[in-house]
């Protein structure tokens, strides 16, 4: 079943355009504003992402012993899926996919403070969360997420004896 939302009073002047958000097996409706800036927020949140994937793993090339080089590999663990699942849930149902071209990469972004980094996309996440509750599915997501990396950095923080 298909759920449309009319664009509220108070937002005349944003552009809203109806587009597609895939929310178990329906499809649910959601107006995009331009001028909320949700997309190139969660285009940030993916970029932070692949930085941390490579920051990772420099760290995880550069190890000096088995077990550290077995904790970068851990802590790489499922964010091409989290970046996959961003990618495909809002831009891809969005009809946005051209957003996501090679300027996704953002080597400036990777810091090699995995806690530091960790602490950021906590932020970021957190951010996302409180300031968008739609699309339908999105916070889940993104709890999810916020979930895994709670778990990263705990892993961090005992490698770093903190």
């Amino acid at each position: 079943m298909a759920v449309i939302r009319r664009q509220p009073e108070n937002c005349r002047n944003r552009s809203f355009v109806l587009r597609p958000f895939f929310s178990r097996s329906a499809v649910v409706l959601f107006p995009h504003t331009t001028a909320s800036g949700f997309g190139d927020d969660m285009l940030e949140l993916i970029q932070e992402l692949i930085a941390f994937k490579y920051a990772c793993k420099l760290k995880h090339w550069q190890a000096r012993n088995y077990g550290q080089h077995l904790l970068y590999d851990r802590l790489i663990e499922n964010i091409d899926k989290w970046v996959d699942d961003i990618a495909e849930k809002i831009f891809m149902a969005s009809g946005e996919a051209e957003q996501l071209d090679y300027n996704i990469l953002r080597p400036e972004l990777v810091n090699t403070d995995l806690t530091e980094s960790i602490r950021q996309l906590l932020e970021k996440i957190e951010q996302l969360k409180a300031e968008n509750a739609e699309p339908e599915g999105i916070p889940t997501l993104l709890g999810d997420i916020s979930k895994d990396f709670l778990t990263k950095l705990a892993l961090v923080r005992m490698e770093n004896a903190e």
